[in-house]
C-alpha cells in the first residue's frame, strides 16, 4: 500500500511526517521527486512506481501535488485557508518558494483552472496572484482524489496527538507516539534527504524550540477572492 502527505506548504507537514515516522518508514520531500521537473508527464507514473517504496509514507513538495492523482490509495491532505495561506506565505517571505513551485504548476495545471483563465481575474505577475493559482491548482487536485483525510492545519496544531492516531488509522497502521517540541525544519529534517526520516540523527534538546503564531485570514485580495468563491463554489469552506 502507497501512503502519502500532501499540502498546502509551510502549514506543518514537515512536523507531522517527523511524528509518524517512528510508525511507518517515512521520507520527507525526498531529493528523487525534484528529478520530475525535468521528465515529460508521460514518464511521471513510471519514475514514480520505480522509487516509491510500498509500506512506507512519503511526504510530498507542495507544488507535486498533481502527482496525487497518479499515486493511488490513502493520502492525508493538511492544508490551510487560503486567506491564512495568504498571510503565512507573507510571513514566511516564502514568494521565492512559491514562484519556484509556480513553475512546476504551469506544467501540470489542473483543467479546472480554466475557469481562471477565462475570467481573466489574477495576474500571475503578481507574487500573491501567484500564491492564490497555486493554492487553487492544490486544492483542485485534492479535492478529486478518493480516500484522502483532509486536516486543517490550526486543528493539527492545537491537537497534535489525537490528529496523528486520526491519521495512523486512516494510513492503517498502529501510532507510536511522538512527542516533538522542536523546530524540525530547523534541525534538518527537510533537507530532501533520500534517506528515511530516523529522529535519532539530532540532539533534541539543543534545537530551536518550535513556535508557531496564531494566524488571522488576511484581508489583502479579498475583491479577487470573492471572485474565486464564484468560479468555485465547492472549495467556499476552504477559503
Amino acid at each position: 500500500m502507497k501512503r502519502s502527505i500532501f499540502h498546502t506548504s509551510f502549514c506543518g507537514s514537515s512536523l507531522m511526517a517527523c511524528m509518524i515516522s517512528k510508525s511507518l518508514e517515512t521520507y520527507s520531500e525526498p531529493d528523487w521527486l525534484y528529478n520530475l521537473e525535468y521528465l515529460e508527464l508521460e514518464d511521471t507514473k513510471h519514475y514514480c512506481n520505480k522509487f516509491y517504496k510500498d509500506n512506507s509514507i512519503i511526504k510530498y513538495p507542495s507544488f507535486y501535488t498533481y502527482l496525487s492523482a497518479l499515486v493511488k490509495d490513502k493520502q492525508v491532505f493538511l492544508y490551510r485557508n487560503l486567506r491564512k495561506h495568504l498571510s503565512k506565505m507573507e510571513e514566511a517571505s516564502a514568494v521565492f518558494d512559491c514562484l519556484r513551485g509556480h513553475n512546476v504548476t504551469i506544467r501540470c495545471l489542473h483543467p479546472s483552472l480554466e475557469k481562471i483563465n477565462k475570467a481573466n481575474i489574477l495576474s500571475l505577475k503578481k507574487a500573491k496572484d501567484v500564491i492564490m493559482f497555486n493554492w487553487l491548482n492544490i486544492f483542485l487536485y485534492m479535492k478529486n482524489n478518493k480516500d484522502v483525510l483532509f486536516i486543517e492545519c490550526d486543528s493539527f496544531l492545537d491537537s497534535k496527538q489525537k490528529t496523528m492516531q486520526r491519521v495512523a488509522d486512516h494510513f492503517e497502521i498502529d501510532y507510536k507516539p511522538v512527542e516533538i517540541n522542536f523546530d524540525v525544519k530547523a534541525c534538518g529534517f527537510h533537507n530532501h534527504s533520500n534517506d528515511p526520516i530516523n529522529l535519532s540523527l539530532k540532539d533534541n534538546k539543543e534545537a530551536p524550540v518550535f513556535k508557531e503564531n496564531k494566524l488571522k485570514d488576511s484581508e489583502d485580495c479579498l475583491e479577487t477572492i470573492d471572485k474565486i468563491k464564484e468560479l468555485y463554489p465547492e472549495l467556499v469552506k476552504y477559503i
